[in-house]
């Protein structure tokens, strides 16, 4: 329903006294967008319900939202690029605020199945633009921003939208949903919520899924936090590390090579980066994940025993290994010599650094003492 703050908006002198027609206010292109937005949740409660929709009824509401979301566009990007005078800009800003208070963002985001995809397209152009920084107090991305920290149902409602099966999905949307979170997440403030509100376990419940659209998309949002924002996520990983790689080592348990392999390849490159150290120091001092990568050097695909050496030699070449990994490593030294000599492909024989990295892997086993 249309809130306090945006009647009080749309009852302004301002709007009351404005011509119809094109000399149309801010206001009106807000009053116009809520009454729409109020009608695209009727049909949602109404879905909701388990009643089937007429899809012409649909489209003409998707139709309406979309002629009104354009109006409200039209405006912010006038504003944006200082097209309008000093009061109609704040009249812009205004209508900004009253927006964001009606959760005019999540009823688009939630009902964003129920749109046709050229107003989808809408949606997703109005909010990435939303999102950049237009002023150089940084509006509109900062108080949008700001309301998403305070009102983080927005973030839930776009990671499970993005971790939904396109197969259960009466209108296709999952793209939309993908580009609308990689928006949000140029934003390091945003990737602090996520993290903050715990979405990082959903995503990576994600990579279980049956839906290989699904578990490439949760890889990707994942990839982004660890790495791209690694001064974020990294402290985020050793303080809940018991947590994070109890679900993370499950899942490299689980016998899909595709997913397995891209983990293995993702936690190499995050053991390695400087922001991860303590963790790296913490991961190689546990002798469970010490066997699981012992088991992974013996897999069948000599892709995923690549990526297994890569961390497997971090435990090695730990100069303070814990009494409990070094006598793991002493007991099985001839068989993880053995395993390491035969470790070489046609792919791999010329790759000097892979070679360099054996020799030295075999060399430390090889002068491990019994404790």
């Amino acid at each position: 329903m249309i809130s306090a703050e945006v009647e009080m908006l749309c009852t302004s002198p301002c709007f009351l006294d404005c011509p119809s027609g094109p000399h149309l206010r801010p206001a009106d292109s807000g009053r116009s967008l809520i009454r729409d937005l109020d009608a695209l949740d009727a049909l949602r409660r109404k879905q909701d319900a388990g009643e089937v929709l007429d899809d012409v009824i649909r489209s003409k509401v998707s139709d309406d939202v979309g002629r009104s979301l354009d109006a409200v566009q039209a405006w912010f990007e006038e504003a944006g690029e200082g097209r309008v005078e000093p009061s109609m800009s704040d009249e812009v800003r205004n209508l900004l605020t009253a927006l964001l208070s009606a959760d005019a963002l999540v009823s688009l985001v939630s009902n964003l199945g129920l749109l046709d995809f050229e107003v989808k397209k809408a949606v997703t152009k109005a909010f990435e633009w939303c999102m950049q920084l237009q002023k150089s107090d940084g509006w509109p991305a900062k108080q949008v921003i700001e309301h998403i920290a305070a009102h983080p149902r927005l973030l839930q409602i776009l990671v499970t939208g993005c971790l939904e099966p396109p197969a259960h999905q009466q209108f296709k949307y999952t793209l939309h949903f993908n580009m609308l979170l990689k928006v949000c997440m140029r934003h390091c403030r945003i990737v602090e919520i996520l993290l903050r509100e715990e979405l990082l376990s959903q995503i990576m419940g994600g990579l279980e899924s049956s839906s290989f659209e699904v578990t490439s998309e949760a890889f990707a949002i994942l990839t982004e936090i660890l790495i791209d924002n690694r001064d974020i996520s990294a402290p985020y990983v050793s303080e809940h590390f018991e947590e994070f790689f109890g679900q993370y080592n499950a899942i490299l348990r689980k016998n899909d090579y595709v997913t397995v392999r891209r983990l293995l390849k993702l936690l190499g490159d995050l053991l390695f980066e400087p922001e991860y150290m303590a963790v790296m120091i913490r991961y190689v001092s546990k002798v469970a994940f010490l066997q699981l990568h012992m088991t992974l050097l013996r897999d069948k695909s000599k892709s995923i025993q690549f990526e297994a050496f890569n961390i497997f030699k971090i435990f090695v070449a730990n100069p303070r290994k814990t009494p409990k990994v070094h006598q793991i490593l002493y007991q099985n030294r001839e068989k993880l010599l053995k395993l390491l000599l035969n470790l070489s492909w046609t792919t791999r024989e010329e790759d000097e650094v892979f070679l360099n990295d054996r020799h030295t892997t075999i060399e430390n086993l090889k002068i491990l003492s019994v404790l």
